[in-house]
């Protein structure tokens, strides 16, 4: 009875190491997947601005370190890893209302008019719309999305746009998405503005030169300053593959603990 009892131990532990194996490779997988599909529709909604999908890149994984950030400081948004990943996905889709907006408008070289900037603002409520269009509504995916693509271009003092909306009538996904794109934008070189450093972006966004942002977002750029500074140095496409591998490691010690 002994012998069987030991030799049944063994087997089931065994089982348990087989059945992780193939959820650590199912879950890698399923990362991979997520991340190549984020880089081509990166490209893609980067092609037509005539910029590479590093932004697109860059705002994904700045949005989930600011959400790390948060998350540790206040449960006043019921953050967890899942709510993280979704909202960080989901911020890839910011500026797909752009695909709408006239090249000669989207790739002028130089300070937009005031009508071009009206035709311009346009791409928040055309982003919106297109998630409204997409099948799956109650999926928290499609809903997050929606919340970024209208309301990224909100301030926290209520003079962004296109609803003027004001402190935290704006969905933190959409305040979050707002910082990361703007601390993203500043370092890309244009025609009419040489790109500040690293530090001269902090010093921008904190003064209130890109607008006005919740305060505790603001603390949590300042204390992930120097991993954000990190991130947006090294190889996107390299640190992608790093955070599927990381994903694949948070989800197997789930399910072994689970399992066991």
């Amino acid at each position: 009875v002994l012998r069987r009892r030991v030799f049944n131990t063994i087997m089931l532990y065994a089982n348990q190491r087989r059945l992780a194996v193939i959820v650590n490779e199912q879950i890698y997988q399923k990362e991979k997947v997520n991340n190549l599909m984020i880089s081509i529709l990166s490209h893609i909604v980067e092609f037509r601005n005539e910029e590479s999908g590093l932004h697109v890149m860059h705002i994904q994984t700045m949005t989930e370190i600011l959400l790390k950030s948060l998350m540790r400081k206040t449960d006043r948004y019921k953050l967890d890893r899942e709510t993280i990943n979704l909202i960080s996905n989901a911020s890839t889709l910011h500026d797909v209302g752009k695909i709408c907006i006239p090249s000669e408008i989207l790739n002028k070289p130089g300070r937009f008019t005031d009508e071009e900037f009206a035709i311009m603002k346009g791409h928040s409520q055309m982003g919106a719309d297109m998630m409204k269009g997409v099948p799956f509504q109650d999926e928290p995916l499609v809903k997050y999305a929606y919340e970024i693509c209208r309301w990224h271009h909100e301030r926290y003092d209520g003079r962004g746009y296109p609803d003027g909306l004001k402190g935290e009538d704006i969905p933190i996904s959409a305040q979050v998405v707002s910082l990361a794109d703007v601390y993203a934008a500043l370092p890309r070189a244009r025609v009419y503005k040489p790109p500040p450093s690293h530090e001269k972006a902090l010093s921008m966004i904190l003064n209130g030169e890109c607008g006005v942002f919740q305060p505790l977002l603001l603390e949590c750029l300042v204390e992930s300053s120097d991993i954000i500074q990190q991130e947006m140095a090294v190889d996107t496409v390299v640190r992608s593959d790093q955070r599927a591998a990381e994903n694949t490691a948070v989800e197997v010690a789930q399910y072994e603990e689970l399992s066991t």
